[in-house]
């Protein structure tokens, strides 16, 4: 399972947010599109626009990790290893489209692919 921090949402390059007109703009294809939409709560920091560094706990953490190290639960706990949302970008909302957009989903679909080739490219490399 992925964990969500590492794979934030793909918007196509050169993505224009309007927030007066509640607008987004990009061009997929060559083709241009121009959707309303509305703001919504980041769902990968719940609206605190920042989250631990997923090297630190995408894998999980124990009691046992904080009981073996108290000064690595004082930091955590803290925020010491808290970084920007890579999803908001520390906005803590995201845009929401108002109605579906087949390209925008077909295109998401194929980054989310051409991340898990590479992934899995690199899990075959050996160094």
């Amino acid at each position: 399972m992925s964990d969500c921090r590492e794979n934030p949402t793909p918007w196509p390059p050169e993505t224009l947010v309007d927030n007066v007109r509640q607008r987004v703009s990009f061009t997929i294809d060559d083709q241009d599109y121009d959707l309303a939409f509305d703001w919504l709560l980041c769902p990968v920091c719940r609206g605190r626009g920042s989250h631990v560094n997923p090297a630190i706990d995408g894998q999980g953490l124990t009691a046992e990790d904080f009981a073996d190290d108290p000064d690595f639960a004082e930091d955590y706990h803290a925020g010491f290893y808290d970084q920007p949302c890579v999803e908001c970008h520390g906005l803590r909302v995201v845009p929401q489209l108002r109605d579906p957009c087949p390209a925008l989903d077909d295109y998401r679909r194929t980054i989310r692919e051409l991340r898990r080739e590479e992934a899995m490219e690199r899990g075959y490399e050996t160094g």
